[in-house]
């Protein structure tokens, strides 16, 4: 293996620090070379790679007089184009060290909203009981089935009620056939 580094593979070195992707997703343009090879003479020429919570901050952060934008880690992972998972415990050692405030819950699975700088948080909403699904479950099936949300369940069952003439009416051969099979039934035994 050659220990001298050429210009090009240099200039590929800057480029992948610069991309802020991983160094083991460059890994394979440096001919076999090991990441910690790599780190090494990356660290040799000066180059630093950017850590998560630095690119973190710095998008958060207002610049000038603007307000500072309220994002989600999932926003801010799709930005950065990162995993949620690292972003979400960045911002959250963020807010443990007062860097960083939540804003607000959002949705039904209480995402976290965050904006930089010190303030404070939101409180968490509390989860639904089972009270509380059942009865948005009836609500949606009413709105679905074009109930009046403010009518009764008396109401309702006032509306839907069958006529007396719901039911058929048998049919007396049908009826004397299966009398007949029965009765015959019986004198078998």
């Amino acid at each position: 293996m050659r220990k001298n580094w050429t210009l090009p593979e240099l200039k590929m070195l800057a480029d992948a620090y610069a991309s802020h992707a991983p160094l083991s997703a460059h890994i394979h343009l440096f001919g076999g070379r090991s990441i910690d090879t790599v780190r090494a003479k990356a660290r040799n020429v000066g180059l630093v790679h950017q850590s998560l919570p630095d690119r973190i901050r710095e998008l958060m952060a207002p610049t000038g007089d603007e307000v500072p934008v309220p994002r989600t880690a999932a926003e801010v992972a799709a930005l950065l184009g990162v995993d949620k998972k690292p972003v979400r415990d960045v911002l959250s050692a963020m807010v443990q060290s007062e860097a960083a405030h939540i804003v607000d819950w959002r949705g039904s699975y209480h995402e976290i909203v965050y904006v930089n700088g010190p303030g404070e948080n939101a409180p968490k909403p509390l989860s639904a009981t089972p009270a509380a699904y059942r009865r948005r479950l009836n609500e949606k099936r009413k709105r679905a089935a074009g109930v009046p949300s403010d009518m009764s369940d008396a109401e309702i069952d006032e509306l839907y009620r069958a006529g007396d003439n719901w039911w058929p009416r048998a049919d007396p051969v049908v009826v004397g056939s299966i009398n007949a099979m029965v009765h015959a039934g019986r004198r078998a035994q």
